[in-house]
């Protein structure tokens, strides 16, 4: 195409692409009690797709030949990255950044998971070994005692708090509740 066919690209998509995945991400801890983790990794992958799809159509209509290729739809970021690339637009100091905040909400997540399933572990263990109806409404995680080993306050039904120790080995999450 001749240069006076192409327009400026209108950037909704990508900008909506970029700021709902940290959001999507963040709803995603949420929803995890409530569905399948599948399902929400589904879900993920669906409202990426359909962002890069129609900035992919803004770019077309734009009247650009070269457009990032549709197999990044699996890995965004890089979707993200080549875009930036193919256009020579001045986000990448911007790109860097969000990547950056994406790898902590990453983090924060796995954590908010250590946590989910900690409460889960310490409802299992009043129930069994206090014969108790007392359920853990949340964990949360202090600080890292070793690698994967936290001490942690579990907030219970019962108005109560409960300190316990927390390790993770190889997938499973172990709950140590320690004499109160």
């Amino acid at each position: 195409m001749t240069d006076s066919s192409i327009k400026p690209i209108n950037n909704i998509y990508f900008w909506i692409l970029l700021a709902s995945n940290p959001l999507l991400l963040l709803w995603e801890n949420h929803i995890d009690t409530y569905f399948s983790e599948n399902f929400t990794l589904i879900l993920t992958l669906c409202a990426q797709g359909v962002m890069i799809f129609l900035d992919r159509e803004e770019i077309v209509k734009a009247g650009y030949d070269k457009k990032p290729s549709r197999i990044w739809i699996i890995f965004f970021p890089v979707y993200i990255w080549q875009r930036v690339s193919l256009f020579h637009r001045n986000y990448r100091p911007l790109c860097i950044l969000y990547f950056l905040i994406y790898i902590v909400l990453i983090m924060f997540s796995y954590k908010q998971d250590i946590a989910d399933t900690s409460c889960k572990v310490t409802t299992d263990i009043i129930k069994e070994q206090f014969n108790s109806d007392t359920k853990c409404l949340k964990v949360v995680l202090g600080e890292e005692i070793t690698k994967n080993h936290y001490k942690g306050i579990a907030q219970l039904s019962n108005g109560k708090s409960l300190n316990i120790i927390v390790e993770e080995r190889k997938d499973m999450i172990y709950v140590t509740i320690p004499y109160q």
